[in-house]
């Protein structure tokens, strides 16, 4: 194949034909049928391409490496097969695309919470149903909301979410929440509305509990700001730190740790 400079113009198509539909979802469909499109080595290219894109800052090539992202997190395998997936990550391996591999590897998180660690319950809507809460998350005024999500149960949380009355500065509480269960957080990254708040994301990404599969995902699409905040952070997992520093420096020094 041709050097990286080949590859520019696809990843400029590539960011076209994800941008020409708007709603979050269709754009992950989108981005899933073009990587399912190409051969895994010239589609490792492509990403690595538009990764530099992205890291440049223009907002629809943020937008295109955001979809990228969901589609390679959560595309069915009728959209994106898991094979070509893994074929992609072998390609950017032996390519050395260290951008392009974190953006498939799954690393542990650095922290979690079993499935049955009960978090501290609010003393005033303990004795309320889990139905009963998840009613009024809905609806709720922001004081009753703050003590719901403090609770951290993702089924409340996600219907937080809905509330017309959720602000941004309780969201980014409830993602820098710790410890908070990486479910949480989850349905915060699958809210179109809120997940296309900067401050949102970075405080997914900035969050131990986080899953370093999806903050992966997320880094591309921040600032140089809060890359500069995130490589240096030792409570955050070798992996995010490494593809912070590769963001900032535009290169692929820095090394991806599983």
């Amino acid at each position: 194949m041709s050097g990286p400079s080949e590859y520019v113009p696809q990843a400029r198509a590539l960011v076209a034909r994800i941008c020409v539909y708007e709603p979050v979802d269709l754009q992950a469909v989108a981005a899933a049928r073009e990587l399912a499109s190409l051969e895994p080595e010239r589609a490792a290219f492509v990403l690595d391409a538009l990764v530099d894109l992205a890291r440049e800052g223009g907002p629809r090539e943020v937008i295109a490496i955001d979809a990228v992202g969901r589609a390679i997190l959560g595309a069915p395998p009728e959209q994106l097969s898991h094979l070509h997936r893994s074929r992609i990550l072998d390609a950017a391996h032996d390519a050395g695309l260290i951008g392009v591999s974190a953006l498939f590897i799954a690393p542990d998180p650095v922290l979690s919470l079993n499935s049955d660690t009960r978090l501290r319950g609010d003393p005033q809507i303990a004795h309320m149903s889990l139905g009963h809460k998840k009613m009024l998350a809905r609806k709720a005024n922001p004081d009753l909301l703050a003590r719901l999500a403090a609770e951290g149960d993702p089924s409340v949380v996600h219907n937080i979410l809905l509330n017309p009355r959720l602000t941004e500065s309780l969201v980014v509480r409830i993602c820098a929440r710790r410890p908070i269960r990486a479910e949480v957080l989850r349905h915060v990254y699958g809210s179109r509305k809120w997940s296309a708040r900067e401050k949102v994301r970075e405080a997914i990404v900035q969050n131990p509990y986080c899953e370093p599969e999806l903050a992966l995902k997320i880094l591309p699409t921040l600032s140089q700001a809060a890359l500069k905040e995130i490589a240096p952070n030792q409570t955050l997992h070798a992996s995010l730190r490494a593809m912070a520093t590769r963001l900032l420096d535009g290169d692929d020094d820095a090394s991806t740790e599983n």
